[in-house]
């Protein structure tokens, strides 16, 4: 009986991983398709050499009767990709032609749906497996195909120069990869989990980082803008382990009514992280945060602040 339940359940499992929509509609079958690799963002060239060599691998070239120009069509990851076509007016892609398009590597697009919970992915531009895009370059005939038009305004007295133009500095940092939550016996999960992926090194106890990001040129006359700063790290300093990953916030609300006199409360850890999932065994750091009006207060000095160290108390976990 308990080899049947198990067959019943694989059969479920497949049934339901090949119902699943993997986004290939944007492929016509009736058309051939060229593919080349991308890795980094930019602006790409495809001259005259490249894409008659291209074309005559699938049956076509760029001097064939049928041949159009306005027949190219360049999709990524099921999109498509707009591109600009160099042909001299004349309908035709002659020597000296080509064709561009801004082109981007393989970022975490696709990542996000491998985390049980979507928004646990920490990088949204860096895959967790390649950083190579692949585009494909086919000849459409039935529609439209996009493109990218040229636009010019000579009358530059008619324009008022703007003080300023926003520009985002973004670095990320790769050089570790966290395996994140683990269970009770100290496993990594099967499925990807909070606090997993590519990171930065790790911080050690009480210690800290110092890192650089290039803003040139910044504007700070009239009317400069506000500079705001984000980061994504695998943890803080509030209750945590000594890996640097948080693993609980206890708020005012589940500790429940505060007894006068040495502020006790009836609440109990029960040894589970934010989700609901048993820790494993270990050292676990914490510390309490007060706040007024959502602004920290300093603690009153008393005798329980020998069980702290720069603010933070540590705790064993054993089952």
């Amino acid at each position: 009986m308990k080899k049947s339940t198990i067959i019943i359940v694989l059969v479920l499992f497949f049934t339901n991983l090949f119902a699943q929509n993997f986004n290939n509609n944007w492929i016509d079958y009736q058309n051939k398709y060229l593919y080349f690799k991308v890795v980094e963002k930019g602006i790409y060239r495809i001259n005259y050499t490249t894409l008659n060599s291209g074309l005559t691998k699938i049956g076509s070239s760029v001097t064939n009767p049928t041949f159009s120009p306005s027949q190219l069509k360049l999709v990524k990851n099921g999109q498509e990709v707009p591109i600009f076509i160099e042909d001299g007016g004349d309908g035709k892609i002659d020597p000296g032609d080509f064709v561009e398009f801004f082109g981007d590597g393989n970022g975490g697009w696709l990542d996000s749906a491998l985390y049980d919970v979507p928004q646990s992915q920490n990088k949204k531009n860096f895959s967790l497996f390649s950083d190579t895009a692949y585009y494909y370059l086919t000849l459409n005939t039935s529609g439209s195909n996009q493109r990218i038009s040229t636009y010019s305004d000579f009358n530059y007295s008619a324009l008022n120069p703007a003080p300023f133009v926003y520009k985002e500095a973004y670095q990320q940092y790769t050089s570790n990869y966290e395996t994140g939550a683990t269970d009770f016996s100290g496993k990594t999960e099967s499925e990807y989990t909070h606090g997993e992926g590519w990171f930065d090194g790790v911080f050690t106890y009480f210690g800290s980082k110092t890192k650089t990001i290039s803003t040139p040129n910044p504007y700070t006359g009239a009317g400069a803008p506000q500079i705001n700063f984000n980061t994504v790290i695998t943890g803080a300093s509030n209750a945590s382990n000594i890996s640097g990953k948080v693993v609980r916030e206890i708020t005012k609300a589940e500790l429940g009514p505060i007894n006068i006199g040495r502020n006790i409360s009836e609440y109990a850890w029960d040894g589970r992280d934010e989700f609901g999932d048993p820790l494993g065994n270990g050292v676990y750091l914490y510390r309490v945060i007060t706040k007024i009006a959502g602004s920290e207060i300093e603690k009153r000095s008393t005798d329980a602040d020998r069980f702290f160290h720069k603010g933070f108390g540590k705790m064993y976990l054993m089952r």
